[in-house]
């Protein structure tokens, strides 16, 4: 009989110490979770500043192309003047 009530408290002790490391694996978990969302929010917007800018670099190196093309043209203009007098 002893031995029926020790096991018997021996199981019950055993399911209370297993669901208390459930419920902090679970809180873990849900910590990790919330964590991995926020940086998945970071990387998001980090890509589309990635993407703007990129974007905005596209165009100013070609405004940067076409006014080194504008002042080689003018070059040319002025040498030619220079050799025509």
């Amino acid at each position: 009989m002893i031995w029926a009530i020790l096991t018997f408290l021996l199981v019950a002790l055993t399911k209370y110490y297993t669901s208390l490391r459930l419920r902090k694996l679970h809180d873990k978990v849900q910590h990790d979770q919330s964590i991995t969302d926020d940086l998945r929010k970071q990387l998001t917007e980090v890509a589309e500043k990635e993407s703007t800018l990129k974007d905005e670099t596209e165009a100013l190196m070609s405004k940067a192309s076409i006014m080194h093309n504008i002042v080689t043209n003018l070059e040319l203009s002025l040498n030619k003047l220079k050799q025509q007098k």
